[in-house]
């Protein structure tokens, strides 16, 4: 549980249910229907969030991208497949259409550095690479957060890209829990 100013804030865990293939965890909570929406707020249910399967079939996009500030865009996209022997012969057309469905032009970002980036396109390349290692479960940390309103909205073709390439997969949004904002600055 998340504390601010010595407030327990909590977290609340958004996900879609897409399919009929849920972790134990998930199932064990509600009655899980595909297609469905739900929302956990029982710190207890968000804290087996530890229980995920190894990387990469599970993926987390931080709040910061997750990019290392030594490697360009392009190195920051194609590390984690090096890494995990991936096939890369098709990353470049993979991933300049993902980030075309995204609304954004992989060519004017390719080499440029995390530190010349927006946090919007931080975070962007970062649910990219995500993508590209073919999660069973997608978790995105507190994504909106420090966003401006017009980048708000471009994250919601996020969620359609996700489902368009994986429609049997999980993405978790992790937000905040600021119902009760009172006495936090």
């Amino acid at each position: 549980m998340a504390r601010k100013n010595g407030i327990d804030c909590g977290v609340a865990i958004y996900y879609t249910a897409l399919n009929s293939y849920m972790p134990d965890w998930i199932t064990h909570m509600a009655d899980v229907r595909p297609g469905g929406h739900y929302l956990i707020a029982n710190p207890m249910q968000a804290s087996m969030l530890a229980e995920l399967p190894p990387f990469p079939a599970s993926v987390r996009v931080g709040t910061d991208g997750g990019l290392l500030s030594h490697l360009n865009v392009w190195e920051n996209l194609i590390l984690p497949l090096q890494y995990h022997a991936m096939d890369i012969r098709h990353i470049e057309v993979d991933a300049k259409l993902l980030f075309e469905l995204c609304g954004e032009d992989l060519d004017q970002l390719m080499q440029q550095y995390p530190d010349d980036l927006s946090l919007y396109e931080k975070r962007l390349t970062g649910f990219i690479r995500a993508l590209l290692l073919e999660p069973e479960i997608l978790i995105l940390d507190n994504i909106l957060e420090r966003l401006t309103q017009r980048d708000k909205d471009k994250v919601v073709l996020w969620e359609k890209v996700f489902h368009l390439r994986y429609p049997f997969r999980i993405l978790l949004s992790l937000v905040q829990d600021e119902a009760n904002p009172s006495g936090m600055e």
